[in-house]
């Protein structure tokens, strides 16, 4: 019996091919994107930032205290007319005078001096700097990225589709084989890893930005004023969320299909028979052996010796 052909076509083929490995893929590499962008940030686009310092050339107008208002007015005289604007993310600054073009570097020396202290009186370049030294890390986002690239390597080795002919009914059946167990579980740990490594960021950036914000305020009673881009803002929870849904959706792969299936197979080959397990084993060991060296399986011999036998055409 012919097998029946797909009146989707092509389409329904291609749509068939693609597998829950290839949803998790997806979202990984788009967490893998917003990461690489927001550690990127002050390299490629300066609109991208974690904390930006100016001076806002005015006193607090809540300052209700004499002396912390006097304070104020002293850092206001000492302001002066300056304009400069500093912005950092986790490698590189930016800064510009008077809405100037920026000049960014990951050398906060040679921006100070291109400056100065005429133009930077407070040294927000340096503030700006020890934020960026002493309390971002840079390094919880990158091996988070680091183990979801190598989950997406991982994916790919999963097997797909294939198709097999029924040699009795000549039908061709579509079948797929179960990935390595520990292939499985390997990804499986990177996933979820790198998930927890993407929230940590997100909640470190998130409170480190309120405190430094909280803490400039008070020490520069109103005279400079703190603010993160709305990309600074969304970057980190657009990776979170990305590797969060790769790793809920993997997890539920892992609970609900893969290990049922493997217990089940477990089963089945332990409620067969001493003779039928030795028939499976053998024929599992030929298709293993045909895939990985196709010249030394069974059935490649016994065709290459009919091939290669001369004919016997018996006694005349």
């Amino acid at each position: 019996m012919a097998p029946k052909k797909d009146k989707k076509g092509n389409a329904g083929g291609m749509f068939k091919s693609v597998g829950w490995q290839h949803l998790c893929m997806f979202l990984q590499a788009c967490s893998i994107i917003a990461g690489s962008y927001l550690l990127a940030g002050c390299v490629s686009d300066p609109n991208t930032y974690v904390l930006d310092l100016s001076y806002s050339n005015d006193t607090s107008p809540f300052i209700l205290n004499p002396l912390e208002k006097q304070v104020s007015t002293l850092l206001n005289e000492q302001i002066g007319s300056s304009e400069l604007q500093v912005r950092t993310s986790y490698f590189h600054m930016c800064v510009r005078n008077h809405r100037a073009d920026w000049k960014c570097s990951r050398n906060d020396d040679y921006l100070a001096e291109q400056f100065g202290l005429d133009q930077d009186p407070l040294d927000l370049v340096g503030a700006v700097s020890e934020f960026r030294d002493e309390v971002l890390t840079p390094w919880v986002l990158v091996v988070g990225i680091a183990l979801e690239f190598l989950s997406i390597v991982l994916f790919a080795t999963f097997p797909g589709w294939k198709k097999v002919r029924d040699h009795e009914t000549g039908e061709v059946r579509s079948f797929k084989p179960s990935p390595k167990k520990f292939v499985v579980n390997l990804a499986w740990m990177f996933s979820f890893l790198a998930f927890v490594l993407t929230m940590v960021n997100a909640v470190w950036q998130l409170t480190s930005y309120d405190g430094a914000r909280a803490m400039i305020r008070i020490a520069f009673e109103g005279n400079v004023r703190p603010s993160q881009s709305s990309m600074g803002q969304k970057l980190p929870y657009y990776n979170c969320f990305f590797a969060g849904q790769a790793a809920m959706w993997f997890t539920y792969y892992v609970v609900c299909i893969f290990w049922p299936n493997e217990l089940a197979k477990c089963s089945d080959h332990a409620s067969k028979p001493e003779s039928e397990r030795s028939l499976v084993a053998e024929a599992a060991r030929e298709h293993e052996l045909q895939v990985q060296n196709p010249k030394e399986s069974t059935e490649y011999v016994r065709v290459h010796e009919q091939e290669t036998s001369p004919p016997n055409y018996g006694r005349v």
